[in-house]
């Protein structure tokens, strides 16, 4: 449509991004801009030197996807041009761009210092629980919501451009989900998909190949207006929901990534104890009214931790983990431990996490190693799907409401006769009838050591593996 054609932007990954005039508009605004320096894929660049891309490129993709879906069920013939009108697609289009508008910097690992800070705090003192009525820190998604309302350049541009800031915020948090909320948040959403393409672009991977154009024309409405796939796309849809499961193990959780995330959500946390970062709720919101949310990036904290590695109030295991970013010196890992068990199996896993404590106590006073050098890394079951056998449709009419809502976000395909649809984990014929009950645990153990002392990650591993009573599913 000509409406969402107001500039052309060159892509890498998709070609050509057609933007309309409200989403120039908004694209301008500096909260939006600031995304430039925020990286989608947080230390990842430090192990794959090109993916450094930024969180701005990637809402424009997937801006462009959602609009590229909802061209596609026009165009497929299974909703109208009266029933999707050129204000509803811009309005996903929108809920598409400003998904991310509330990341943090290095995203998730900040969010995930965030939220152990204040849980710490609340466990060390309960007072501070029993008397806590504000909110103590925002999710991402809450401090978009709040920039939505409070930042009034991007409410204007969407006030007067006819759209109601909290109607855009509700699209991409889910609440109340309108009927394609799909679109921006499911198990094969416009996020997702732009992730898959622009990492496999950017780190030279194969396992973001998603096969987009086949299924933008097999994408239809069933008859309860959910948005499917035809069964001649079951195997595309299978294989997006392997691409998505084998691209985290490679990037996200690759061995050198994941320690490095360890090491910068101490340093984060570290920071933020200090007060030398301020981004609790009330942080947040001060920073949105006076304008310094447009500087709050990935580059103002690394500035701050350059810093902190000099300066003698830090103690001499938070140095180290500085110093082991800025000078790009990765933690060793130790030991693994693998296990695919069914999903909702979480005993053997949590009970070599235990294990893993005390035996993580005794190396480190063996070693005259500080314990804060160490780190058990733990992947709480990687799943293909959000839903596998834990929501049979049975019991859906007793299940809660975010249950219910997981089960909305499953990939559904057409049924024979066309009219309803069945998310792909209940085809007998879909392997993910099977592999969705499944999920991968994993548990690492990582140690940090000065520069020049790398050796000793040996020495350290022989003792840890004498100490275990079995080492079934060790590496």
């Amino acid at each position: 449509m000509e409406t969402f054609n107001a500039k052309r932007i060159s892509d890498p990954v998709h070609g050509t991004i057609g933007l309309s005039k409200t989403e120039l508009e908004l694209v301008g605004c500096p909260a939006f801009q600031r995304l430039r320096g925020i990286k989608q894929l947080g230390l990842a660049n430090l192990v794959f030197p090109g993916a450094d891309y930024s969180r701005f490129s990637h809402s424009l993709g997937v801006c462009h996807i959602a609009g590229r879906i909802l061209d596609a069920l026009v165009r497929n013939g299974h909703v109208s041009d009266c029933d999707l009108d050129e204000h509803e697609i811009q309005k996903y289009r929108l809920a598409a761009l400003l998904h991310d508008v509330g990341h943090y910097p290095f995203s998730h690992a900040m969010e995930d210092a965030l939220k152990d800070k204040y849980a710490s705090q609340k466990l060390a003192d309960p007072a501070i629980k029993s008397n806590s009525t504000n909110e103590d820190y925002f999710s991402h998604e809450r401090v978009g919501k709040e920039i939505l309302a409070a930042d009034r350049k991007i409410a204007e541009k969407l006030e007067d451009n006819g759209f109601n800031p909290a109607e855009i915020a509700s699209v991409i948090l889910r609440e109340q989900p309108p009927r394609f909320a799909n679109l921006i948040s499911s198990d094969m959403d416009a996020d997702r998909i732009d992730y898959l393409l622009r990492t496999a672009h950017h780190t030279g991977l194969p396992y973001g190949s998603v096969d987009l154009e086949y299924l933008l024309t097999q994408i239809r409405v069933d008859s309860e207006k959910r948005v499917c796939l035809t069964s001649k796309a079951l195997r595309a849809a299978e294989h997006f929901l392997l691409c998505r499961y084998f691209d985290y193990q490679q990037v996200a959780y690759h061995k050198t990534v994941a320690g490095f995330e360890w090491l910068l959500k101490d340093s984060l946390q570290a920071l933020i104890t200090r007060c030398v970062i301020k981004c609790g709720a009330s942080d947040v919101k001060n920073m949105l009214t006076n304008g310094d949310w447009r500087y709050f990036d990935d580059s103002k904290i690394m500035g701050l931790m350059r810093d902190a590695s000099s300066d003698p109030n830090f103690t001499a295991a938070e140095k180290l983990k500085l110093s082991a970013i800025l000078d790009r010196r990765p933690p060793l890992v130790v030991a693994t431990y693998r296990c695919l068990p069914r999903r909702d199996d979480v005993s053997t896993h949590r009970n070599v996490k235990q294990l893993l404590s005390k035996q993580l106590d005794d190396c480190a006073a063996k070693f005259n190693i500080s314990r804060e050098n160490f780190h058990i890394w733990t992947q709480d079951g990687m799943a293909l799907t959000k839903i596998g056998s834990r929501i049979p449709i049975s019991q859906l009419a007793s299940a809660t409401d975010d249950q219910k809502d997981l089960h909305q976000q499953a990939i559904r395909i057409l049924t024979e006769d066309g009219t309803g649809s069945l998310p792909i984990v209940e085809l007998k014929q879909s392997l993910m009838g099977v592999l969705s009950d499944y999920a991968l645990y994993e548990i690492r153990v990582y140690v940090v050591l000065p520069e020049g002392e790398e050796a000793r990650r040996d020495e350290i591993r022989k003792h840890l593996f004498r100490s275990l009573d079995s080492r079934d599913n060790w590496i």
